[in-house]
């Protein structure tokens, strides 16, 4: 039986720049590759992606069946990876939970624009509200993924999805980039917002006049030395 040596590697090499660039931590986060037609190689269930070993690989045909016998379970995010192969052109599936985007979306519904970069490609990213820390019901992330190839699943992090991991997870670091300039440019709002501004009092004399030398005047003076 074929082994795909080297489609394992490159799940290696992006599971850590995955773990590299702070996108996973831990057992959070899943991976798969299209290898066949009907094939896929998908990380093992509660696999650390940053150290990621071969043996902690799982091939599976479309039904999410293990194509060998093994004692490691796929992951539990198989369904939403099988159901991402249905759209077609896809080859690579990432699963990560990216900080700035995570925790944007979790206060935020709406990622304003600030560049033309990102306004080309990431204009109109779908939100997939959760229930819990695995997605039960794919079908609402498959609809999203017709309409952009990453979905925010508020609170549990990003599905992306491309021809190739590159272009996957290329969409997670334009998507977390993005999250971080709305969130410094955010705080700097709600930063000089909440300082009041200061208001120059206006000078006003209020120094009594006196004719000089006058009863009034000796009288003022009397007073002060006194």
């Amino acid at each position: 039986m074929k082994t795909y040596l080297n489609e394992r590697r490159e799940i290696l090499f992006w599971a850590k720049e995955l773990h590299k660039h702070s996108f996973i931590s831990g057992p959070c986060g899943n991976i798969s590759l299209r290898v066949d037609k009907d094939k896929f190689l998908v990380t093992a269930h509660n696999a650390y992606l940053g150290y990621l070993s071969e043996d902690e690989i799982v091939l599976v045909d479309k039904k999410g069946k293990p194509v060998s016998e093994t004692h490691l379970k796929p992951t539990s995010e198989l369904a939403m990876h099988l159901a991402a192969y249905e759209k077609e052109g896809i080859n690579a599936v990432i699963h990560a939970h990216p900080n700035f985007t995570t925790a944007f979306y979790a206060k935020f519904k709406t990622l304003d624009i600030f560049s033309y970069e990102a306004r080309l490609y990431l204009s109109n990213i779908p939100v997939i509200e959760q229930d819990g820390p695995i997605v039960t019901n794919v079908s609402p992330v498959s609809d999203a993924l017709n309409l952009s190839n990453i979905v925010v699943l508020k609170k549990h992090g990003i599905i992306s999805v491309g021809s190739n991991f590159k272009e996957a997870f290329s969409w997670v670091e334009a998507l977390e980039e993005a999250c971080k300039v709305n969130i410094a440019l955010k705080q700097s709002l709600i930063t000089h917002s909440d300082q009041a501004p200061t208001v120059p009092t206006p000078a006003v004399d209020t120094v009594k006049k006196y004719d000089l030398f006058s009863p009034e005047h000796i009288k003022k003076i009397v007073s002060l030395v006194n």
